[in-house]
Formats: C-alpha cells, structure tokens, sequence
C-alpha cells in the first residue's frame, strides 16, 4: 500500500497539511511560547493567589522549608510555656492547614492566620513579560519578612502542583490550537 501526504498548506477538505504544519512548528518560537505562558498565568493568577495562602498555612516558605523562627524559638515569647500555650491556641483553631498540595505542618510552626485578614487578604500576584510577582499589600508584611525569610513565592511543591494541574496541560491546549489553527495563508 502506497501513502500519499499533501504537501501543500491544506487539501480540499481544509486539513492542514504536513508542508502547512511544519510552517506552523517554524513559526511557534521562544517569544511564541513566552507569550502563552503568559497568558496562562494571567487566567491563573487568583489560584496562585490561593496557592500562596494555602503555602503559608502550611507554614512553609518560597524555598520550602517551614517558618522559622517555631514559636517555641521566638523571641517574641517571653518563656517556652507562653510559646507553647500559644502553639496550643493556634492548634485549637482547627484551620485546615492540610491539603491535597501541602501536608500538615508541625504544631510549633507558625502558619500566620492569626494576621489573617493583614494578610490573606492583601495577597496579590501579578506577571510581566519575564516575572511572576506574589507578594501583599499589607502595613506589617515589612515586619513579616524580616522575621520570615523567603516569604512570599511559591515554593517547588506548589509550582510542581500548578504545572501539572494547570501550567502544562493549559500550554498543551494552547500549542495545539495554535498547531491546528486553520490560517488564511496556509
């Protein structure tokens, strides 16, 4: 049995073909695919907003590792007692702090929802055409970072969570629309 492929740009049936699709791959560069992960993340930035708040009541910071100073290694407490008691009170409030993305934290790991409304509501993400900012609007965030390092950014195991959820099969969808996409030159 002989195959035959059309080489010219569409048959009569308005099929891209092989000669058509190679011009679509030729045109699909870096700035291309720059522009369509900007675009996904611009539809997505109220989720990485979410992401950020659930990485933070997971106590876990941009690199990944967990808050620090624990309550019990603040300075702030003035006895281990009081940083337990507080530790305790903080357990008592019974916020999810474990999700399909971030695991429970240690109980002495500070999770910030107590500066809930200071902020979890003044979280922000925005991108630019080579950044993806997160951060917060917030009069003591200045205070925060001092005290947390790495604060703000999502960490690995959130990133790897977006991408798989979000990043990569949106990207798919918007290369292959873009592959398929019937031109009027083509």
């Amino acid at each position: 049995m002989v195959w035959w492929i059309d080489t010219h740009h569409t048959n009569k049936n308005g099929i891209m073909s092989l000669e058509g699709l190679i011009g679509r791959f030729k045109s699909l560069d870096s700035d291309k695919i720059v522009d369509f992960v900007i675009e996904v993340m611009d539809s997505n930035l109220l989720f990485l907003v979410e992401l950020q708040k659930f990485q933070l009541l997971a106590g876990q910071n941009s690199i990944g590792e967990y808050l620090s100073p624990t309550y019990i290694e603040d300075s702030y407490f003035k006895s281990k007692d009081s940083a337990k008691r507080y530790s305790d009170f903080k357990e008592s409030l019974s916020q999810e702090t474990n999700t399909e993305i971030y695991k429970k934290k240690p109980k002495d790991v500070p999770n910030l929802i107590i500066t809930g409304s200071l902020i979890y509501n003044t979280i922000y993400a925005k991108t630019g055409s080579d950044y993806i900012e997160i951060s917060a609007r917030s009069s003591i965030i200045g205070k925060l970072e001092a005290k947390y390092k790495n604060l703000f950014g999502i960490n690995k195991t959130g990133w790897d969570y977006f991408s798989d959820k979000y990043l990569i099969p949106q990207l798919n969808d918007k290369i292959i629309n873009y592959l398929t996409k019937k031109k009027k030159n083509t």
